[in-house]
């Protein structure tokens, strides 16, 4: 049982990342279902571009979303859209119309997104309304608006004027100071000569000789940035404008690297055909890889002690087995805090007399605490022995913060594991006690007593039979209860009519009636199924006579000398029907039913009302259902009879009633 849910919790990290990327970003940015033609998730700057709630955005199909832009780039979008889906990426520009029915020029990125068949497609889209203006403006008006950087040039690339952002780039390529005047007149070639040959040189080169407008995106090595430029040529020169987008581009490396390292990290982490430390190795390669830091270690603490569990790389004191005082690592203060301890540059952050970096001379860091049960386990670290030049982004920390969750959810699970082997070998011994050392004695009795009987008469003897028997059935319901949690669930589809059925020809049914109100199967363990209905109608037939002739409703249900006999010893006319719930299915019958006060208690084990009974029929029901995640209830059956209602149950086929 602990193995299946193991696998379920595991399925959650994917969705978990996106959220977070997308809302940390400044630019608008959604995901769409090319399959299901829908918009799948978009982030707060998306909403505010299209001026749509985010319950408005998601779910809109792409020519929904079409019908928000301009007439003339409708026909792109849903073009780019659909080139995107098919695995090749797209760059393009769309004019979003607002509700005021003005233009906003918006540059687009569309990038298919990891997964089996191009599926997705990410949209970033950049509001350009305050960067790129209509041709038809004189340049007067556009430098008064713009918030860009803008230069122009003369027909022979000679510079005409700048504005204060512009002035400021350049001046940072050239490596000097000057002001507008002292730059008027200068070519571009001789100011800043690695220009020359650089994409940015032959572009503007030919919106000159074209006449037409070019826009384009590229890195400058000279100061390590990226921008976005659009040239506009006129007969008097060409006017340029360009923005730094070091940071858009970084943001969408980090977004595209995190969402593929935490693909990698969900598809490592539920892959349970690897051991535990074979994943959790794989998982301290993949962080190494995605923060770039050549050390990823698994610590456990102890009250004031640390040792390395697991770990990468070759740094002599981070290797499996190495132990330290705790006040001597990192670790100490990761423990400390409740979210993620990040430190770039560890000298200059206040650890260079700290006793950890005497010890470990670490540049940087950064780790996360492991919990299992509650509790401190230890440490998720990812470390170099120099410092970082930069801090660690919002990716990076989302990748350290769920990959501590899942070792944490995995070291809590493998702990579970080894408690539940432990529990069933305990278990299986004290059924082999129940089977043999108390069996053993019980049939010799039960042989002699009948040697006894064959010689003489007494009315003792039937007294000691019964007792016998009840001592019997106490056996087979201790069994059934040990072995329950001996085996993991057995699920598949199984008819609910043929369970009934099964029960109707292995019992002595008497004058019972066992009717199937039903045609529904589910998903369930066939055989444990099958012993909640022998358990529930064999409650039927013991309660189900007249109050002169039998006790109240007990919790019992198993007083046969067998786990398969359903109904055997039944005197009485008994009906059991089996019907639909909504969510699952009912089991009723038309005897004395239980008393609302008692409804409770017969679900206790031991819990009995009459002589004969186990008081364990009932409780190994309710542990049937706890075993499939189900609920049980028990009500008042239509006519006056006991109903036990369980629900929660998965249809194996939803269309049938």
């Amino acid at each position: 049982m602990g193995e299946e849910q193991s696998g379920d919790k595991g399925q959650q990290i994917e969705a978990t990342l996106a959220r977070q990327v997308y809302r940390s970003l400044e630019t608008a940015v959604v995901v769409y279902d090319a399959k299901a033609d829908a918009i799948l998730d978009c982030n707060d700057a998306a909403c505010e571009l299209f001026e749509l709630s985010p319950v408005g955005l998601t779910g809109c199909s792409i020519t929904e979303l079409a019908s928000r832009l301009s007439p003339g780039t409708q026909t792109d979008a849903r073009t780019s859209v659909q080139e995107a889906a098919t695995g090749n990426p797209q760059k393009t520009e769309w004019i979003i119309e607002d509700s005021s029915g003005n233009h906003r020029p918006t540059a687009v990125t569309l990038s298919p997104l990891p997964s089996d068949n191009n599926q997705y497609v990410g949209i970033e889209l950049t509001n350009l309304s305050d960067q790129i203006f209509k041709k038809a403006q004189t340049q007067t008006d556009l430098l008064d608006r713009v918030n860009d950087a803008f230069f122009a040039l003369d027909r022979d690339q000679r510079f005409t004027y700048l504005n204060d952002r512009g002035l400021e780039i350049i001046c940072e390529a050239i490596g000097e100071t000057l002001t507008v005047e002292e730059l008027q007149g200068r070519p571009l070639v001789e100011e800043i000569p690695d220009i020359t040959g650089t994409t940015f040189h032959e572009k503007y080169k030919q919106a000159l000789s074209s006449g037409e407008t070019v826009s384009f995106e590229e890195y400058y090595e000279h100061l390590d940035n990226w921008f976005e430029v659009t040239a506009y040529p006129s007969e008097s020169g060409l006017s340029v404008f360009f923005n730094d987008i070091t940071n858009k581009r970084r943001a969408t490396t980090e977004l595209e690297e995190t969402i593929e390292v935490l693909h990698d990290l969900y598809v490592l982490g539920s892959d349970n055909d690897l051991s535990f430390e074979r994943r959790l190795n794989r998982i301290l390669e993949l962080g190494s890889r995605r923060l770039d830091l050549p050390f990823g270690f698994l610590t456990q603490i102890t009250e004031d002690e640390q040792t390395i569990i697991s770990s990468r790389g070759d740094h002599e004191l981070l290797q499996p087995g190495e132990k330290c005082p705790l006040e001597e690592s990192y670790c100490r203060r990761t423990i400390e805090v409740d979210e993620l301890l990040a430190v770039s540059d560890t000298p200059n952050e206040g650890w260079e007399d700290d006793p950890a970096y005497e010890v470990f001379e670490l540049g940087c860091y950064i780790g996360g605490k492991v919990i299992t049960n509650d509790e401190l386990y230890g440490t998720l670290c990812f470390a170099s022995d120099q410092p970082r030049n930069r801090d660690f982004t919002d990716g990076e920390r989302t990748f350290v913060e769920l990959a501590s969750r899942w070792v944490s959810y995995e070291i809590g699970q493998r702990e579970y594991r080894e408690e539940l082997e432990q529990q069933n070998q305990r278990l299986e011994e004290f059924a082999s006690i129940v089977s043999h050392d108390l069996r053993n004695p019980l049939n010799a009795a039960t042989t002699h007593l009948e040697l006894v009987q064959a010689e003489y008469d007494s009315e003792h003897f039937e007294r000691i039979e019964r007792s016998h028997n009840r001592i019997e059935a106490i056996i087979t319901d201790l069994l059934t209860l040990a072995r329950q949690g001996d085996t993991a669930l057995d699920i598949t589809a199984v008819s609910l009519p043929s369970v009934l059925e099964q029960c109707q020809e292995t019992g002595e049914t008497g004058t019972l009636t066992l009717v199937a109100d039903t045609e529904r199967e589910i998903y369930a363990d066939r055989q444990r199924l099958q012993r909640l209905f022998e358990n529930l109608i064999r409650n039927a037939v013991e309660h189900g006579v007249g109050p002169a002739e039998s006790q109240q409703p007990t919790a019992e249900s198993s007083d046969s000398h067998t786990g398969t006999d359903c109904t055997d010893q039944a005197d009485s006319a008994v009906t059991v029907t089996v019907g639909n719930l909504p969510d699952g299915f009912y089991l009723e019958d038309d005897g004395q039913g239980i008393p609302p006060d008692e409804r409770n208690d017969v679900l206790d084990a031991g819990y009995s009302t009459s002589t004969e009974g186990t008081g364990f029929g009932l409780y190994i029901v309710e542990t049937i259902v706890d075993a499939h995640d189900w609920d049980l209830k028990i009500t008042a059956g239509a006519d006056g009879g006991a109903r036990f209602e369980i629900t929660g149950v998965e249809h194996a086929n939803p269309w049938q009633t």
